[in-house]
C-alpha cells in the first residue's frame, strides 16, 4: 500500500517536472516576472535537496547529521525572504493604489459643485 502510494506520488512529481524540464530554462525564465523567477529557482533547489534527503533516508543514512540538512535550512530561509519580499511589494502596491486619485470621481465632484455654484449664481442674479 505504501509502495503504491509512493509510486503514485513519484509519478505525479514526474509529470509536473516534465512540463518544466522539456523547455529551455532560459525561455522559461524570460517569461517570468522577477519574483516568479526567484520563486521558481528556490522551489527547484528545495525540490532537488529534498529528493537527495529522501535518497539518504532510503539508503539508511541519517540526514539530520548530513550537510543536506543545512542546505535545506538555508533554502527555507530563502523561502522566508521571498515571502517577506512579496508581502512588502503587496503593501507598497496597496499604498500606491490608495494614493492614486480617482480622476472620474474627482471630475464628477468638481462638475457637481460647479453646477451648484452656477445655479446659485443664476438665482442670486435673477
Amino acid at each position: 500500500l505504501k509502495v503504491a502510494a509512493c509510486q503514485g506520488a513519484l509519478k505525479a512529481v514526474s509529470e509536473h517536472l516534465e512540463l518544466l524540464c522539456c523547455k529551455n530554462p532560459a525561455d522559461v525564465r524570460r517569461k517570468l516576472a522577477p519574483m516568479e523567477d526567484a520563486e521558481l529557482q528556490v522551489a527547484m533547489a528545495y525540490g532537488v535537496a529534498s529528493l537527495y534527503f529522501s535518497h539518504l533516508l532510503t539508503q539508511g543514512i541519517d540526514p539530520s547529521d548530513h550537510p543536506i540538512k543545512q542546505e535545506l535550512d538555508r533554502i527555507q530561509k530563502y523561502f522566508k525572504k521571498l515571502r517577506d519580499a512579496k508581502e512588502t511589494l503587496a503593501f507598497r502596491e496597496g499604498v500606491r493604489k490608495r494614493a492614486r486619485v480617482d480622476t472620474e470621481a474627482a471630475s464628477r465632484i468638481v462638475q457637481h459643485y460647479a453646477s451648484a455654484a452656477e445655479a446659485r449664481a443664476q438665482r442670486g442674479g435673477a
